[in-house]
């Protein structure tokens, strides 16, 4: 419903405007039907499926780490070492061309690293 326009005030006399504002504005009417039209779904809702708060889900499940080989220094990771990297991350390694996930690669620097430790301690023992 449209308000009625407000007459200006004469002189600094606001009182005819503030009656005339009052009684535009009594004469929008607000039933409560419309109210609880507004409301009524929502307790459809809650009597559907209740106050219970939704789980939230992730949207992305966590990956299983990849061991990969390391070809070439990069970062902090040194040549023909293992490197422990999210599945995303091994793969843009490899996509890179500096690290390995084939299971043979992994074992042969796992072997060299067990190589070098056995050499190792047999140096410190001479």
């Amino acid at each position: 419903m449209a308000k009625a326009p407000v007459p200006t005030p004469v002189q600094g006399d606001s009182k005819p405007a503030e009656a005339a504002q009052a009684q535009a504005e009594a004469q929008v009417i607000e039933t409560p039907a419309a109210d609880a039209g507004a409301a009524a779904p929502e307790a459809a809702v809650r009597a559907e499926v209740g106050d219970a708060k939704p789980e939230i889900q992730p949207d992305l499940e966590e990956e299983a780490p990849v061991e990969v080989r390391v070809l070439s220094d990069h970062l902090d990771f040194v040549s023909n070492s293992v490197a422990t990297l999210s599945a995303t991350d091994a793969a843009a390694a490899v996509a890179a061309g500096w690290a390995d996930a084939d299971p043979a690669a992994v074992a042969y620097a796992k072997a060299l690293a067990k190589k070098a430790q056995a050499d190792g301690q047999s140096e410190l023992g001479a």
